[in-house]
């Protein structure tokens, strides 16, 4: 149930989640056909029944009936797939020669769900009554007339005119006509195949028209969904079973469907089933504020071996929005392969938009976020099922960093790359709000399956952007390449090579000491006042740099710091003293801090800095004590510590100077400041620092490893 010092109805709540997680994840593998093999794995059954028999060996005769129940068990939890038992009735010889009778009632068309390559979101039963011959001239025959009982397709209703299914020997004949709620003629298949696979008797007929279509594209899955339109499908197969040919015309006119989501409209498509090979004469369709168009070969169910004019789809600055990525596509992709193997290729250009690979989940739906609720976040022998012994290792962060690369990807992918340019910008951004927000460019040339074994070349770079982590927000330094490094050696994972880079006050003059008593500073004869404003700010400049594999990104992170500090206390510059802070009583200047570095800055510099721009913008709000003379101090009480909002403005001048002007805008007796900077190389740099009260310092600041 849970931990044992949790209450009786937080444990049962928690018991509740996780079924209903497993649940949604069990009907949405079903709906999707997802794990195929999986599944069939899962199936488990229950069959009862009598069996009587009489007669002599050779010449068999008996009876049956039987009766059970199909359920699935994945993740220790069992779903059945029918309300009501399945039976079967048989009657007649079982060996030798003559007559008999065969039937069965509510067979789950769910079982469909399992042996359809895009999986069919169907419900409801399937009944037959059929009589069999043995010993007959031809071999073995057989007849049966099927019906369904209260059947939908993705809530659409199902009903058989025709369904008759013969087998004489080894030919088998169909005969089926399918209507779907109120249309007349949804879907006929009529014609004969043999069951042997080489045998070139193959002579099926499939016609279809308007709603008909919306059936077969609900047969690939919820991908593809219709919503209207006037179509007519007329396909004629012939050959064999291994190597089938088809004859025939698609016609579509104002067409509107869905495809992975995205809603098209005005579809029109002419298109000729010429023998082997598809052949597109004719697609257009609006998506997305733009026009699709589409015309070529392509093969059916094997690449087309001349194809002089290859299918190619031609974007148009088409706007796609997905759960993971909204942006506008430009370009042409080529088609090659065949429709169950294809091969893309040519190239795109991803523009005006953002990639957010984390959001969504796998598929985009809501189902997935309640899939993976607050479950994931427990220890690893939260969902043991005591039936295999419990291992408890030491979390292994890079295993875990690998494993997330690996579960973006199937392990074997029907889908292949040959040649495919990807170009990224202008104004692409690569986000995980509200941690990450970067702006990308690059072009990335991909071949191979789409699995593990994906092959990809190219550079992406990071041109401006933030990172936030805790209160801290860091944006890139540009004296760092800042790329994302794909090559064929690594598959699909990136070698990275950035740097990032804030700016955090540790000091602003102190706090009141207790009892209203002068600082230590002060009974010294310290004047804090000689210190520049920076000094007393105390700006720490933290670089958190990362060169390394994407996979094993932990092994790839280093902090430094200028001045030097230890990197734990960079962490807790970075995060961990804000706590304290609210823990110590401070939480007005933690929260003050806090909303400078993750909302005000990062708004501002939105509007100031760009990718090419040299300009950069801070903000350093924190408090500090008003600096007085030792006569006041001694005859006054000491004043309340006062926000001070820090300000700089920076601009870059080549690639080695910077020149910064850091004010207090809401304290005028605080003089302005202007700093220039010189980076002589990676290990020498010069600052020189000015006020506007004509006080100046400079320094020789030295980085080196040891």
């Amino acid at each position: 149930m849970g931990a044992l010092d949790l209450p009786l109805g937080a444990q049962l709540n928690q018991a509740r989640a996780r079924a209903r997680a497993r649940l949604t994840g069990l009907d949405r593998a079903l709906g999707q056909g997802k794990g195929v093999d999986a599944l069939l794995d899962a199936l488990r059954g229950r069959v009862d029944g009598s069996l009587r028999l009489a007669g002599p060996v050779g010449a068999l005769q008996g009876s049956a009936d039987l009766s059970g129940r199909f359920w699935l068990a994945t993740e220790g939890l069992d779903r059945a797939l029918e309300v009501t038992p399945w039976t079967l009735r048989f009657e007649g010889p079982f060996v030798g020669a003559g007559e008999g009778s065969f039937g069965f009632d509510t067979v789950p068309l769910a079982l469909a769900t399992l042996l359809a390559p895009g999986g069919l979101p169907v419900s409801g039963s399937l009944q037959g009554r059929g009589r069999y011959r043995l010993g007959g001239p031809g071999g073995v025959s057989a007849s049966l007339s099927l019906d369904m009982v209260d059947a939908e397709l993705a809530g659409r209703p199902l009903s058989l005119q025709e369904g008759r299914i013969s087998l004489e020997g080894r030919r088998l004949s169909l005969d089926i006509a399918l209507l779907g709620g109120e249309v007349e003629e949804l879907l006929e298949l009529r014609g004969g195949l043999s069951l042997d696979a080489a045998a070139e008797d193959l002579n099926l007929r499939l016609s279809s028209r308007d709603e008909g279509l919306g059936f077969l594209l609900g047969l690939g899955g919820p991908a593809l969904v219709w919503q209207g339109g006037s179509a007519r499908v007329f396909l004629l197969l012939r050959g064999s079973l291994r190597q089938p040919i088809a004859n025939g015309y698609l016609r579509l006119t104002d067409g509107t469907l869905a495809v992975l989501g995205q809603p098209v409209r005005d579809l029109d498509i002419t298109a000729l089933f010429d023998f082997d090979s598809l052949y597109l004469d004719r697609l257009e369709a609006d998506v997305g504020d733009g026009l699709i168009s589409a015309d070529g070969y392509v093969g059916l169910f094997q690449p087309v071996v001349d194809a002089s004019q290859p299918l190619t789809v031609r974007f148009s600055g088409n706007r796609m929005a997905w759960p993971q990525a909204e942006l506008s596509v430009s370009g042409a992709l080529s088609v090659g392969g065949s429709l169950t193997s294809p091969v893309f290729g040519g190239s795109l250009q991803l523009s005006e938009g953002a990639l957010a690979p984390g959001a969504g989940g796998g598929n985009g739906s809501g189902a997935d976020s309640g899939a993976s609720g607050p479950d994931q976040t427990q220890f690893a022998g939260a969902d043991w099922m005591f039936d295999a012994p419990l291992v408890l290792n030491a979390p292994n962060p890079n295993q875990a960093w690998a494993e997330r690369f690996e579960a973006v990807l199937p392990d074997k992918g029907a889908i292949r790359f040959r040649d495919l340019r990807l170009e990224l910008g202008p104004g692409m951004r690569l986000q995980s709000l509200p941690l990450a927000d970067f702006a990308i460019g690059g072009n990335l040339l991909m071949n191979g399956p789409l699995d593990r074994d994906l092959s990809i070349n190219g550079v992406v770079k990071l041109l401006s952007g933030r990172l936030t982590l805790f209160t801290t927000s860091f944006s890139l330094d540009r004296d760092s390449p800042n790329v994302a490094v794909f090559i064929p050696s690594l598959g699909p994972i990136p070698y990275l090579d950035l740097a990032l880079q804030a700016r955090l006050a540790t000091s602003l003059g102190g706090t009141p000491s207790p009892d209203n008593q002068p600082l230590e500073s002060e009974r010294d004869g310290f004047d804090a006042s000689s210190l520049s404003f920076s000094e007393r700010l105390n700006l720490v400049r933290i670089r958190l740099i990362v060169s390394g594999q994407a996979d094993r990104l932990l092994e790839s992170i280093a902090l430094t710091s200028t001045p030097p500090l230890p990197e734990r206390e960079l962490i807790g510059l970075i995060g961990g003293s804000a706590v304290a802070e609210v823990l110590a009583g401070q939480a007005t200047s933690s929260v003050v801090t806090a909303l400078g570095q993750t909302l005000v800055d990062p708004w501002i510099n939105s509007f100031v800095t760009r990718p090419d721009s040299p300009f950069t913008f801070s903000i350093y709000p924190a408090y500090m004590v008003p600096q007085l003379d030792v006569s006041a101090a001694e005859e006054r009480r000491r004043l309340s510590p006062e926000l001070v909002l820090g300000t700089e403005l920076g601009i870059d001048i080549g690639d080695s100077l910077n020149l910064s002007l850091l004010a207090a805008p809401n304290h005028r007796e605080i003089p302005l400041e202007f700093s220039l900077g010189w980076q002589l190389d990676r290990s020498y740099s010069i600052q020189a620092v000015m006020d506007s009260e004509s006080n100046w310092k400079a320094s020789l600041e030295v980085f080196f490893r040891f």
